[in-house]
């Protein structure tokens, strides 16, 4: 764990009613592959769009998967604060599994068009803070995705089609292969209070697999942050068409129970609410200071594991009638860091360390706070520290790990045939490390 510096305080960069989605004839304006590198990550790039999810339909807390062939959908929701509203639309571009594109051609993985129009909008209503809520189906009702693996799904304004406004990845899964998976307590001395073992078997007599290390390759997700992933995990046991994953390396730390706040209303105080200004002018909500949980017992709370969804009291259409409200976030600590950043963290900053998300030190108040604009819904995060030139969250400095932490894991299994140009995703598992 980092100590804290007696320096002087951090400072951070500011960062940055239509019909039904529909496609179109309009010749391709999009080059088949972006003007400037693309991030393959869950990323809004726009400053005026907010909220953005690509979810299962009415289901926020489920990951973004399709089983291939079974005319499923997914749905894209988010809001733009501009006040026009822009001609949006989107693509679909298969990936491999380390999120670099593959070799395929639209046309070999998608039938039908492959730039949609999403034209399925509404303005906001109720709400203090005008906005245009934007919905769009995905794949489109006639586009049809033919091959399995990971998508990212690459939202752009028609008008500048080489940068994309927002993406997102998503998933097409081939039910092939058999999943059975466990989370343990880890064998060693060190880890057993503070970590989770996984341990999961394949079961491969419907996938003709020649070499088991060459063609196969499991990702295991704890609640679906890509940060920490355990990646191309290899077995340990080869037993004919059984596969034994049981290494003691397998390991994630446990964290905590998530952090929430509910802003399902912004006239009365919730549990984590202190106080609320200017109700009918610009809503703002200042929650009550945190405290670092490194040292304190574990708690069981059920929560949302890193998640969020779009709420309102006394609301049936909360999409289009919640407000937005700037929320402020402090948590107290004695002084700054030195050799790194604390960021808010969850899925609603897209599990991003980028320079809007991360708290600046105050010196007055002695603790870390920033201020974020959100819609109103109810939200899980965390408080993670960066070190420097690393690329995964240290929830160790503000949270803390123990065991017993309830944590979703997700296990998807990759394959790729001898001579093959793109990775299949053969089968998924989600568990939960309580049960």
């Amino acid at each position: 764990m980092p100590a804290p510096a007696s320096g002087s305080a951090q400072t951070g960069d500011p960062a940055q009613t239509g019909g039904s989605a529909q496609t179109t004839g309009k010749p391709p304006r999009v080059p088949a592959a972006p003007a400037a590198p693309l991030d393959y990550r869950d990323r809004t790039f726009k400053p005026s769009l907010h909220s953005a999810r690509l979810q299962p339909p009415g289901q926020p807390l489920e990951p973004p998967i399709l089983a291939l062939g079974s005319g499923q959908s997914l749905e894209l929701l988010f809001d733009d604060l501009s006040p026009t509203v822009r001609p949006y639309r989107y693509r679909i571009i298969h990936c491999n599994r380390d999120w670099t594109p593959s070799e395929l051609e639209d046309f070999q993985y998608l039938e039908g068009f492959d730039r949609v129009a999403i034209t399925d909008y509404q303005y906001s209503t109720l709400a203090l803070t005008r906005y245009i809520h934007y919905r769009a189906q995905v794949p489109a009702p006639d586009q049809r995705i033919t091959k399995s693996g990971q998508y990212l799904l690459y939202v752009f304004d028609d008008d500048r089609p080489e940068e994309p406004v927002l993406t997102r990845r998503f998933f097409v899964v081939e039910n092939l292969v058999g999943i059975s998976a466990e989370v343990v307590r880890p064998p060693g001395s060190q880890e057993r209070n503070t970590h989770q073992q996984v341990r999961f078997r394949l079961l491969t007599r419907n996938l003709q697999v020649s070499n088991v290390y060459e063609q196969l390759g499991v990702h295991v997700l704890q609640n679906g942050r890509w940060d920490n992933a355990l990646l191309d995990v290899q077995p340990q046991f080869v037993r004919n068409t059984e596969l034994v994953y049981e290494r003691p390396d397998q390991l994630f730390e446990a964290g905590k129970e998530w952090r929430f706040f509910s802003l399902r209303s912004l006239r009365f105080l919730s549990e984590r609410v202190a106080e609320i200004r200017n109700p009918t002018t610009a809503p703002a909500v200042r929650l009550f200071e945190d405290e670092v949980r490194v040292y304190q017992a574990y708690q069981y709370r059920p929560d949302m594991n890193g998640s969020w969804f779009v709420a309102m009291d006394n609301s049936d259409r909360p999409e289009v009638e919640s407000d937005y409200a700037s929320v402020e976030f402090f948590l107290p600590y004695p002084a700054p860091i030195a050799d790194g950043d604390l960021f808010l963290f969850g899925n609603m900053t897209e599990y991003r360390f980028d320079p809007e998300f991360r708290l600046t030190y105050d010196l007055d108040r002695k603790g870390y706070k920033t201020t974020q604009l959100f819609k109103q819904g109810v939200y899980n995060f965390q408080y993670a520290f960066l070190e420097k030139g690393s690329a995964e969250a240290d929830l160790t400095v503000a949270e803390g790990n123990w065991f017993e932490s309830e944590n979703h894991y997700d296990f998807f299994v990759y394959f790729r045939e001898f001579n093959g140009n793109y990775d299949r995703l053969v089968g998924h598992s989600r568990i939960r490390s309580v049960r």
